[in-house]
């Protein structure tokens, strides 16, 4: 994470760049995390998650559990309820 907090995520063109060292160009409009430092941040955890909602494969951030290695299928998690629901 931005912060330093651990996190386990798919690895997506973003973490790509996170991993080697690149700084995403951003500017922070909502200063969720109080230990956030935008410009120190390599990326903004929100902007990542918000793009990972809309479906954008290249800035989303798609975190995971430990068993993902388990998983053979990613939906997206309004599916994920519907199937809870219908069950």
């Amino acid at each position: 994470s931005p912060v330093g907090l651990p996190v386990r995520v798919l690895k997506t063109p973003l973490v790509e760049r996170v991993l080697s060292g690149s700084r995403e160009r951003f500017t922070c409009p909502y200063r969720c995390l109080r230990s956030c430092n935008p410009a120190k941040s390599l990326f903004c955890i929100a902007q990542a998650l918000i793009a990972t909602w809309r479906g954008d494969t290249e800035h989303g951030l798609y975190m995971v559990g430990c068993n993902v290695e388990s998983c053979r299928k990613i939906f997206p998690v309004k599916e994920f309820f519907d199937t809870l629901a219908g069950e």
